[in-house]
């Protein structure tokens, strides 16, 4: 999926200004984005805990559920790809979260719910939170 696929109501206003400003689009997306980046939304929790359950949701609902009756090697297979949409959806969050100028902190602190809840290997963990140490702050 390419990323601007990702985020189809930012696309869907860039496209709106385009057209209403023509040739002074570039401060116009600029103005959006800061407008956009300072609103009290992004700096709660509540906010991206609910989000990302919608997210984790959303693609677990592409892929029918093993039952039972299904041989272990399935059921294997089933459980890496939950741990992989997680794991996923998680390295996508926190680079959001970072980009809306969320603190480390309140990102490893999201990092740490969410994956304590998924199960999430400890080397996965690992990982995203290396992820969020490199990750410029904006």
């Amino acid at each position: 999926m390419k990323r601007s696929d990702k985020f189809p109501t930012r696309t869907n206003c860039i496209s709106c200004i385009d057209r209403q400003f023509g040739s002074k689009t570039a401060v116009a997306k600029c103005f959006l984005y800061t407008f956009l980046r300072e609103q009290p939304i992004w700096h709660s929790l509540r906010f991206w805990n609910a989000a990302f359950f919608d997210a984790v949701q959303c693609e677990r609902a592409r892929r029918p559920v093993c039952t039972s009756e299904e041989a272990s090697e399935e059921k294997v297979d089933d459980s890496e790809f939950q741990e992989n949409v997680t794991f996923g959806q998680l390295g996508t969050f926190t680079c959001n979260m970072k980009s809306f100028g969320l603190s480390r902190e309140l990102c490893f602190e999201f990092l740490r719910k969410q994956s304590t809840i998924a199960n999430l290997s400890r080397e996965k963990q690992r990982l995203l939170k290396e992820n969020i140490l490199h990750s410029k702050d904006n």
